[in-house]
């Protein structure tokens, strides 16, 4: 198993607290518009994924 190495802490942090944001979000959620409350669900989730992606993803080495 490769194990994952933080590249970007600053985009951890930004992510730890979208999560718990998030969480707490869908938890306290109404679900009675249906589509519109599931982009608010996909978009409650992607964000903070980008942030983890950002985090992790290898830094590039262009040293000029």
């Amino acid at each position: 198993m490769k194990h994952l190495k933080v590249e970007r802490k600053w985009a951890l942090v930004i992510a730890l607290i979208l999560t718990l944001a998030a969480v707490v979000q869908i938890t306290s959620m109404d679900f009675s518009d249906g589509a519109r409350d599931a982009g608010k669900i996909i978009g409650t989730f992607v964000i903070p994924g980008v942030f983890y992606l950002l985090a992790f993803a290898p830094k590039s080495d262009d040293k000029k």
